[in-house]
């Protein structure tokens, strides 16, 4: 585990009051040098995934394990208020920053656990909502590794 300098979060987020939180990222182990080295404004654009055009976290280590290939960082984010967060309730890969800013009015957005998903996620939009604390070196490859794999046993994990 490192401790990762020279990070900063920016006012979105923070500038009404919002918690930060302590989440999960799990990562191509490509993305791993900039992220620690230079947080996520470099590599801002290329994030996405089930629910939209930015970094998905988790406080639920074994959701960012699904998606670490050798590496996971610990992230702060500045989520905002409650009240802040659009909640997702399906996926939406097409989700980007000016549909939950300026349409939806919101600073992140969230998925609940339960009927349909199986984590929980936050999903910030502006590189200036989270930045990387630690950096782990897992024990044994993440499944992301197993998913992007000839295995044979790759069919198991589904």
């Amino acid at each position: 585990v490192w401790f990762l300098k020279g990070h900063y979060l920016g006012q979105v987020g923070l500038a009404d009051g919002g918690a930060k939180e302590a989440l999960f990222l799990g990562c191509a182990d490509s993305l791993v040098e900039s992220i620690a080295c230079s947080g996520f404004g470099q590599i801002f654009d290329s994030m996405k995934g089930e629910f939209g055009k930015g970094v998905h976290l988790s406080p639920q280590s074994c959701r960012a394990y699904k998606s670490s290939e050798n590496f996971m960082f610990i992230c702060e984010a500045a989520l905002g208020r409650e009240e802040e967060r659009l909640t997702l309730t399906a996926p939406w890969p097409e989700l980007d920053r000016k549909e939950v800013h300026e349409v939806q009015g919101k600073l992140s957005a969230r998925v609940r656990a339960g009927e349909r998903f199986e984590h929980e996620e936050r999903i910030v939009f502006h590189p200036g909502q989270c930045k990387p604390v630690y950096l782990i070196q897992l024990e044994s490859p993440g499944l992301h590794t197993w998913y992007n794999t000839d295995s044979p046993y790759k069919d198991l994990l589904k």
